[in-house]
């Protein structure tokens, strides 16, 4: 809306509403919009750095199937997880890790819920009271430590293999191909 009244007002100071056809109403407005996109483009350059990275096939494939599991651009993608792995926090895939903290905090919002009725039909002792808010704030920490520190990698992979045991075999591969790359280097 705001864009709207900046063109309007464009388009009454130069006088094309009174006196201008339609044609060239349009045309004018079409002028206004690529002067702005050079504008925006301009601010946009002169606040950011802008840096060229050369990737392999190998790699950029790689980075080409995260972003589009992270539903982003490969080059927002590759901003963002390098600001991930430098801060050491998680850069999530679009939806499956948010919707089990989702349905993790559905639970407790009924949990809590249903320690509101018994609170109202029983009654509540502070000490009750305290020990339920020091675990929320032990859960909340838990959540926010959970999406930004990353797991360490010996724990994914035991976690990953208590869970499939199938997946030793494609580590067994693919540690079996680094072991090839490095001796013929």
């Amino acid at each position: 809306m705001k864009h709207n009244k900046k063109l309007l007002r464009y388009l009454q100071s130069i006088g094309i509403l009174e006196h201008g056809t339609d044609e060239q109403i349009n045309q004018t407005k079409k002028e206004f919009w690529k002067q702005e996109d050079k504008a925006r483009l301009k601010r946009f350059r002169s606040s950011h750095q802008r840096k060229e990275v050369s990737l392999s096939q190998k790699e950029f494939d790689t980075l080409a199937i995260a972003a589009k599991r992270h539903g982003v651009q490969l080059g927002t993608f590759i901003r963002l997880a390098a600001l991930a792995y430098v801060k050491a926090e998680f850069l999530l895939p679009s939806d499956s890790r948010i919707q089990e903290l989702e349905i993790a905090l559905r639970r407790i919002g009924n949990n809590i819920n249903q320690l509101t009725r018994h609170v109202h039909q029983q009654g509540m002792t502070q000490e009750d009271l305290s020990a339920f808010q020091n675990k929320l704030n032990e859960l909340e920490d838990r959540v926010a430590h959970a999406l930004r520190q990353p797991i360490p990698l010996k724990d994914f992979l035991s976690q990953l293999l208590k869970k499939q045991p199938e997946y030793a075999e494609v580590l067994e591969q693919v540690l079996n191909e680094f072991r090839n790359d490095h001796q013929n280097k």
